[in-house]
């Protein structure tokens, strides 16, 4: 019908054209003026009632043409429910041919060429978008597909314009709303931008009083706030969501961020445990994976553990991951992660709360979409999740430079301390997002390429895969510590924990005619796979002399008591001074002995300040022996040695008597020295005024009456130097022949 109308149009309008010539040669005489005039204004005629004609004709659509339209609108629109777009782009195309003017149609079919995600499908996608809005400008639905055509093809502005006009038609679309916070967001993330952090969220908070409960606004509206440090008003939001839907992570994930950054890290820990395990195997991968943070050998191990399965390699020594049976990845990740925990004593692990916070701020912060490119993948990502922030930060414009062309815009992260930090540098080379590291252009020298951003990079990662500092919040107690272990009931092991502080170390409070000071302390044993064995928690209280208190040549001292199998462990003590807030935490392993059998077996040799017999420190008592161990180890030449240990299993004759022989030999250790103070000392001591104490030993044989021996040993050391020395002690049983030693390293200061 419309093509017949335009065929009749085009005629009228020739017969117009021809009638203008007749009328121009007729002027001056009057009766042919007339009959011109008359056939020009006839023609006139004829074309305007053409176009009334074809005007009419265009918007009457037949009912049998809407009925067609319709049935094929609605065919389409199953087809597409069903995912069969292709037929259901046929169906559409033949409605709109139908009724041209059919808008639902129009807007459907740049719905499903916009998911086509080329650009020929977003062009179409445009065309019919447009033409939706055109035949129908007050639809707020269609108005807001084609924005989010726009928003699709990068077109930011045009984009918020049609989002706002949504808005102008209906102010409660609160799509229209989280979808302009999402352009302010992703401009924020983008240049970092605190301002269009507060727009994003003031644009989701709008959608969130319309929708209070749906989970992505609420989502984003949380992380932008998180940007903006309102961490509170962010975790009601986020728990908001998680009622709205406990199965989906991202909330999780978000809110045990909050939980991090306010410092409740016990919260924290749960929240991101509880995201990782919701998460896609795909998505978990990054908070699991090692590859930007273990040694090469640690990596092999974990690749090799399968879940269940063991990694087979041989235990090198304590502390090495990757060289012991490990029951899985599960175990070896625990492993990996406790080792690295900066206090083993408390429940949340702040090395691994830190690596989760990282790796979802790297996803935040750095993924590009487009790309379909994760942010933990990017190379910002991996450093971000290796270094942690920058401690400076800043981004350079793009440019075009005369002599070497365009010059892409670039971040640089400055790591280390001022005046000897490493620079990184990452560029934007292919303006798609991507920052990495830049390519070499015209201007590059030599000095360039051996220092380019890629080399400084890879020597980071070689020197040190990573980096993380924890902020105690608290200024360090020093303190001494020591581990001694005894023969303890039901073939256990009797492990003590001694640790001393020196006096100036504690705050006292005056407290009557004393001076008090009180400690919180706790130990914790682990096993060599970090499972916890025993732990000792008190709250301890010391009082000395307020003339004391300050005496540095003075400390308190106190132990913990385990009894465990013989084996190694881990040792974990952290003391914390109630009054300075001070804290003191140490980590080591620790290897106890067997003394479950019936073979010569003897104690640790246990360096004491004195033996106090029968009264003294009731903690410290020993059957009818006070011992305190000298923790500094430490021993004043004009003062004796004094040290307990303990022999068993000593064979008793048919007298019931034990026969044995002690022996202890006292060496210096050799002092370090090069060629040169060698040779001097060797000149100089024939001249030296008094010989020099090397080595002292003595050997005692002895009869008892029982299995178990107390041994105390007591040794002048007037004489000796100052310097390292090594104190060996043998014990043989004259019965059987068996023979046991021990070793125990010494100070001697003037």
């Amino acid at each position: 019908m419309e093509s017949s109308s335009i065929n009749i149009i085009y005629v009228l309008a020739r017969l117009s054209l021809l009638a203008g010539p007749v009328q121009a040669a007729g002027m001056g005489r009057r009766s042919g003026w007339s009959r011109c005039g008359g056939l020009a204004l006839l023609a006139g005629s004829i074309l305007l009632f053409g176009l009334i004609l074809l005007s009419a004709g265009c918007a009457r659509i037949t009912p049998e043409a809407h009925r067609q339209a319709d049935r094929h609108y609605r065919l389409g629109l199953e087809l597409y429910r069903q995912g069969e777009t292709e037929s259901a782009v046929w169906e559409l195309e033949q409605a709109i041919r139908q009724d041209p003017g059919l808008a639902p149609a129009h807007d459907l079919l740049g719905q499903i060429y916009l998911r086509r995600g080329d650009i020929r499908g977003r062009w179409l996608a445009t065309q019919r978008a447009q033409r939706a809005v055109a035949l129908a400008p007050g639809d707020a639905e269609y108005r807001f597909n084609l924005a989010a055509v726009y928003r699709e093809r990068g077109f930011g502005h045009n984009a918020r314009r049609e989002f706002e006009r949504v808005l102008e038609i209906d102010s409660t679309y609160w799509a229209a709303h989280y979808q302009i916070g999402l352009l302010h967001e992703e401009s924020a993330l983008r240049y970092e931008s605190a301002r269009r952090h507060r727009r994003a969220a003031d644009a989701f908070d709008r959608a969130a009083r319309i929708a209070p409960r749906e989970y992505d606004v609420l989502c984003h509206l949380a992380m932008n706030l998180m940007e903006l440090d309102l961490y509170q008003e962010a975790g009601e939001h986020l728990r908001t969501a998680v009622q709205s839907d406990e199965s989906r992570p991202q909330a999780h994930l978000l809110l045990g961020m909050t939980h991090h950054w306010q410092g409740r890290l016990k919260e924290a820990q749960e929240s991101y445990r509880v995201a990782i395990e919701r998460m896609t195997e795909e998505d978990r991968r990054p908070f699991e994976s090692l590859e930007y943070l273990a040694a090469p050998d640690e990596l092999a191990a974990y690749e090799h553990a399968g879940p269940g399965d063991p990694a087979a390699s041989e235990h090198a020594g304590v502390g090495e991951l990757s060289v012991r049976e490990l029951s899985g990845r599960e175990d070896f990740l625990r492993r990996f992660w406790k080792e690295r925990d900066p206090t083993p004593t408390t429940v949340a692990n702040e090395r691994w709360l830190e690596h989760c916070r990282r790796v979802a701020h790297a996803n935040i912060h750095f993924a590009v979409p487009r790309l379909d490119l994760p942010g933990w993948r990017t190379k910002r990502g991996e450093f971000y999740i290796r270094y942690g922030e920058p401690r400076v930060k800043w981004r350079e414009l793009g440019e075009v430079s005369a002599g070497v062309g365009l010059v892409p815009p670039r971040w640089v992260w400055a790591y280390g301390e001022e005046g000897r930090e490493v620079s990184l540098v990452f560029a934007d080379t292919f303006l798609n997002g991507e920052y990495n590291f830049p390519f070499p252009d015209k201007s590059w020298d030599p000095a360039d390429f051996r220092n380019s951003p890629a080399t400084v990079a890879l020597r980071m990662v070689e020197s040190d895969p990573e980096d993380y500092r924890h902020d105690y919040g608290a200024e360090p107690l020093d303190y001494f510590s020591h581990t001694v272990e005894f023969r303890g009931p039901g073939g256990l092991t009797e492990l003590q924990v001694v640790y001393g502080i020196p006096n100036p170390g504690l705050e006292f409070s005056r407290s009557g005619q004393m001076a008090r000071a009180v400690i919180e302390r706790r130990a914790v044993l682990f096993d060599q796979d970090w499972n916890e064995v025993a732990w000792a928690e008190d709250v301890q209280n010391f009082e000395v002399p307020p003339t004391q208190a300050a005496n540095p040549n003075r400390m308190v001292v106190e132990k913990a008591d385990f009894f465990v199998p013989d084996g190694r462990y881990w040792l974990a003590l952290n003391i914390r001074d109630r009054g300075s807030g001070r804290l003191g935490i140490v980590k080591t392993p620790v290897e106890v002995g067997d003394y479950s059998g019936d073979s010569l077996a003897i104690s640790s040799l246990v360096l004491a300040n004195e033996l106090v017999s029968p009264q003294g420190v009731e903690r410290f008592r020993r059957g009818d022996v006070v011992m305190v161990p000298r923790l500094s180890r430490q021993v004043q030449a004009d003062r004796p040695l004094v040290v307990y240990y303990e022999v068993y299993y000593l064979h008793l004759d048919v007298w019931d008597r034990t026969w044995f022989r002690t022996e202890y030999t006292i060496a210096r250790v050799p002092e370090q020295k090069g060629f040169f103070s060698r040779a001097l000392s060797s000149i100089a001591s024939p001249f030296a005024s008094g010989r020099r104490w090397e080595s002292v030993s003595s050997s005692l044989e002895s009869v008892g009456i029982s299995e178990v021996e107390i041994g105390r040993l007591q040794v002048e050391l007037s004489g000796a130097e100052a310097g390292d020395y090594v104190l060996k002690l043998t014990v043989t049983d004259l019965h059987t022949g068996q023979e046991v030693e021990r070793e125990a390293g010494f100070v001697v200061v003037e």
